[in-house]
């Protein structure tokens, strides 16, 4: 299970490189409607990695209570970051 943790997550920080490189074609191409699609299609991904953590952290709660402080931080601190890439 650790890998697949570690794959989801690794799959969550590359959506963040993902919306910077889609910003900067805005930044040279001017074309809003594609932005606003590539943004859609990384934020739905985005949606369900966190959504199988949120899966794999309800289950730890359960089995091993120590790992799932460690995943509950490691969601904390994707929520912190979301939210400073959003301003």
């Amino acid at each position: 299970m650790d890998c697949f943790l570690i794959g989801l997550h690794n799959k969550r920080l590359a959506a963040y490189e993902q919306l910077d490189d889609q910003l900067n074609k805005l930044k040279m191409s001017k074309d809003v409607a594609a932005f606003n699609s590539a943004v859609k299609a990384i934020n739905n991904d985005y949606k369900n990695e966190t959504s199988q953590i949120n899966e794999i952290l309800k289950k730890l709660k359960v089995d091993g209570p120590d790992a799932a402080d460690k995943v509950s931080e490691l969601q904390k601190a994707d929520k912190v970051i979301k939210l400073t890439q959003r301003s």
